[in-house]
């Protein structure tokens, strides 16, 4: 009979223990989801916060673009209202002109025989022009070396020629 007593009681002593652990365990996990729920709402509403500020933001941004939009739509509008009649009568002056498109083919038929014929003739004397002009240049620098050497030369004989007087 002692054994069951204090098997009964040894079973309630780890019930009572259990249960006590339990509820701690129960507070403990009560106060991790309250501080959780806590830190839920503190970032929900940070970012409510910040979803007000981006769509501010945004709204700001939409409305200076439609603003430019409709700014630049008005400018477009207004040149293309201005250069219609010109455009118009180029095109008049266009159709009226064409008549003269067989001359002006010919003419440039003409030009274009020319330039086949005397361009590479043209483009060779260019460049002998050009190295002759390079060779002057060259010539040119090289003299002037000389003439500035040469004047200070006789700067020097001059001033020996004064100072020995």
């Amino acid at each position: 009979a002692t054994t069951l007593v204090e098997r009964s009681s040894s079973i309630e002593s780890a019930s009572t223990r259990t249960l006590q652990s339990f509820e701690e365990n129960i507070e403990k996990s009560r106060n991790s989801i309250s501080t959780m729920v806590e830190n839920v709402k503190k970032s929900l509403s940070k970012l409510s916060n910040a979803k007000e500020e981006l769509t501010s933001i945004m709204g700001n941004e939409i409305k200076r673009w439609r603003d430019q939009s409709l700014d630049c739509a008005v400018k477009l509008h207004d040149n293309a209202s201005c250069n219609f009649d010109f455009f118009g009568k180029s095109v008049d002056e266009f159709q009226r002109e064409m008549c003269h498109y067989d001359d002006v083919s010919k003419s440039l038929e003409n030009q274009r025989s020319f330039l086949n014929e005397y361009g590479s003739a043209h483009v060779k004397s260019v460049d002998e022009q050009t190295r002759n002009l390079s060779a002057h240049r060259e010539k040119l620098l090289k003299y002037h070396d000389v003439q500035v050497t040469l004047r200070k030369e006789v700067m020097e004989s001059i001033m020996t020629g004064v100072q020995n007087l």
